[in-house]
């Protein structure tokens, strides 16, 4: 397992080098080839921590799921839409033109099945391993990292930066987790989930303490500066 897996991770990363997103334009880092590798390596770790607490798949099971969470995004870089159609096409040339490497994957359909069928979340998948796929997906960028990501919609320079980063994360964060919550297939990742919120939640009770006395600042200096 460990073989095909690092194979898998190491042809991600050759086939990525040097192209860059030309549709990004909030978060800079998801300009960079490099960031389909951190978020497709940080997918599977959430794969495999569902699949511990399922606890019901078999060792070709869980190799399959793993390859699929770390090749699912290989074809996003140029296009977002259809990225997952194309995924599957490389994976395909992939293992056509490395028949030993194939031989090692026990289920070449579901593979590029998963792959291909991984972005639409639209409804609750009854299919376990595709399910496992679109969760761990789904957890990715959520909590710690969506903070960071709020604040590139604000103004850094603004003097009210901490004021409008904890609107917008109380405005829209929790909403957005209670949100994904609902398009989440296995209990496993509803735990997960339901970390991230807290902490969230967490992270807003701080800042607000630590903002306690300003609350009002921006209308009392429109006060003054207009009477």
């Amino acid at each position: 397992m460990d073989y095909i897996l690092d194979q898998a991770r190491k042809f991600l990363i050759s086939f990525l080098e040097g192209q860059e997103c030309s549709y990004e334009n909030i978060h800079p880092w998801r300009m960079d080839w490099r960031f389909v590798v951190h978020h497709s390596f940080r997918v599977e770790r959430y794969a495999v921590k569902i699949m511990q607490a399922e606890a019901r798949f078999t060792a070709d099971e869980v190799l399959t799921v793993r390859l699929a969470c770390i090749l699912h995004d290989i074809g996003r870089m140029i296009k977002r839409e259809n990225h997952a159609f194309r995924g599957s096409e490389i994976i395909r040339q992939w293992l056509g033109q490395n028949p030993e490497l194939a031989r090692a994957v026990p289920d070449h359909k579901s593979l590029l099945q998963l792959i291909s069928e991984h972005s639409d979340k639209s409804s609750r998948e009854d299919q376990p391993l595709l399910a496992i796929l679109k969760d761990a997906d789904t957890l990715d960028e959520i909590g710690v990292m969506s903070i960071f990501m709020a604040s590139n919609h604000l103004d850094r320079e603004s003097s009210f930066f901490f004021h409008d980063l904890l609107a917008r994360v109380k405005g829209y964060e929790i909403e957005f987790c209670e949100r994904k919550m609902k398009i989440l297939n296995t209990e496993a990742a509803r735990e997960i989930l339901q970390g991230k919120k807290r902490f969230i939640e967490n992270f807003i009770c701080q800042l607000e303490n630590e903002l306690l006395g300003t609350e009002n600042i921006a209308e009392m200096m429109k006060e003054t500066l207009f009477s």
